[in-house]
């Protein structure tokens, strides 16, 4: 997906959904994931909600359409599941060991400083 930031999804299984309706997942056809896609091009990014204890990642938009992203398949090892760049020239990664890190873009692979994630946490932080 890309808009004023980017976030790109890599090493994990994700749901694409309208309301509470699957559009797609990481398997589907292609034709359905593009629909899915289409459907979800636009809408404005309202939140993005780790969830450690299942271990999954939710980005809810503002017309109701949702991705959620887990490990289910990519549990075996350490892979990076997702990364939001933003316009501060950051990058928030977050892998499936629950560890996460938010460093500057042209941050040398393999240098990034990973933070053990623990509870569920919603960014922007609304409370």
């Amino acid at each position: 997906m890309k808009g004023e930031h980017s976030f790109f999804v890599y090493m994990s299984n994700w749901k694409i959904y309208a309301k509470e309706n699957e559009l797609a997942h990481d398997e589907s056809e292609r034709d359905e994931i593009e629909f899915a896609l289409r459907f979800i091009n636009g809408q404005k990014l309202n939140s993005i909600i780790i969830n450690t204890k299942e271990n999954i990642t939710e980005l809810e938009f503002d017309l109701g359409g949702m991705i959620v992203i887990s490990d289910e398949n990519y549990a075996d090892e350490i892979n990076e599941l997702w990364s939001y760049y933003t316009e501060l020239d950051k990058v928030l990664t977050y892998r499936n060991d629950r560890k996460a890190s938010y460093e500057k873009i042209k941050m040398e692979f393999g240098k990034e400083n990973f933070t053990e994630v623990v509870g569920k946490i919603t960014c922007p932080n609304k409370s």
